[in-house]
């Protein structure tokens, strides 16, 4: 999988471009199930009951809402979405493969683009036993893109997987922020990922946990139990938010030592003669906004681009010469990152920008 250099990954906003009509989702297969349960932007558009719970689907915000909302398939991937989804919990829920075959992988659900994840519900999510293959709760196998969890519970688990991965969670990034909590289980290691996720960490070297150790980041992308080589099988990752049954919230317990994430979208970029324009948004999920952001086109930046208290900036970078071909934003000049113009843009705190 191809490595991105930047070492963190705090992704807190996700804006969705959304093509006109928007995807259709179609009714889940009829119980017993043998197929996938699939999004994509095919006709037509479906919403109703099914099974022992009710899901919503929103044509115009692509939002599936779950309530109490149970669906088993014995295909070796149980939920597949094509375009990025906000998933709302309400209640409890499950998504699981009972798929057994040797070969070849299992897969709880497989998301493209972002997938986020709100509400105060539960979700878990199961993959098949695949001696011979891989066993992912939740997979992204382009590795780009993101899995934001913002509020609710989501457990994912990966089973039995002699020849391949058995994973909870296998992405690009994680981002687990406001009142959300991440529960992962796999036999390989419970959670790998293209850049260290964003979330209060703690897990085990026990597939069933508890949640007992202090966990570091590895170098081969997974957690490992604090002062051992041990992967963690099993991983919490929670929101600053999140208040357990102690009562005690999340963001005052010991955790690691992250910086405010700070997003934003770059957008309504021109070029008049050698000007370049823009609009940026930038959002602090804590609270604390930055009072100025600068971007940089290739060597040339702009000058310092205040925020207002809307979150709002315009700026402009004075470029003779130049072609729009890239450009960084960050509240840091000399930070990594790229885009088209034109665009919506999605921005990290490394200074990284995903086109939507």
């Amino acid at each position: 999988m191809k490595r991105f250099t930047s070492a963190m990954l705090a992704l807190l906003l996700v804006m969705t471009v959304v093509c006109a009509g928007g995807p259709a989702l179609a009714d889940p297969p009829d119980a017993p199930a043998t197929t996938t349960w699939e999004i994509n932007d095919a006709d037509p558009d479906a919403a109703g009951i099914y099974d022992t719970g009710s899901w919503e689907w929103d044509t115009d915000t692509n939002t599936l809402t779950l309530k109490n909302f149970h669906f088993t398939t014995s295909a070796a991937t149980a939920m597949l979405l094509r375009t990025g989804v906000t998933i709302i919990l309400e209640g409890n829920n499950s998504i699981t493969s009972t798929y057994s075959e040797l070969t070849p992988s299992s897969y709880g659900v497989d998301f493209r683009n972002a997938l986020n994840i709100e509400g105060d519900g539960s979700l878990t999510v199961t993959a098949g036993n695949v001696p011979n293959g891989s066993s992912m709760g939740i997979v992204n196998n382009y590795t780009t893109d993101v899995l934001n969890i913002r509020g609710g519970t989501v457990t994912a688990i990966g089973q039995a997987a002699n020849a391949g991965s058995s994973r909870g969670i296998s992405c690009g990034g994680i981002a687990v922020t406001g009142t959300g909590r991440l529960i992962a289980k796999g036999n390989d290691g419970a959670v790998y990922c293209e850049n260290e996720p964003y979330g209060i960490a703690k897990g085990s070297d026990n597939v069933d946990g508890p949640a007992e150790h202090e966990l570091v980041w590895g170098a081969d992308d997974y957690y490992h139990i604090e002062d051992t080589e041990d992967r963690a099988l099993y991983v919490e990752l929670l929101g600053p938010d999140y208040v357990p049954p102690s009562g005690v919230p999340a963001q005052e317990r010991p955790k690691s030592d992250l910086p405010p994430p700070i997003v934003g979208i770059l957008y309504d970029v021109t070029k008049t003669g050698d000007i370049f324009s823009f609009k940026v948004y930038i959002a602090n999920a804590r609270g604390s906004m930055p009072g100025a952001v600068t971007v940089r086109l290739n060597d040339k930046y702009s000058t310092a681009v205040t925020i207002g208290e809307d979150g709002i900036g315009f700026g402009t970078i004075e470029a003779p010469g130049y072609s729009w071909n890239t450009v960084n934003i960050s509240t840091h000049p000399n930070l990594p990152g790229a885009a088209e113009v034109g665009t919506p843009y999605q921005i990290f705190s490394d200074g990284r920008i995903v086109r939507r």
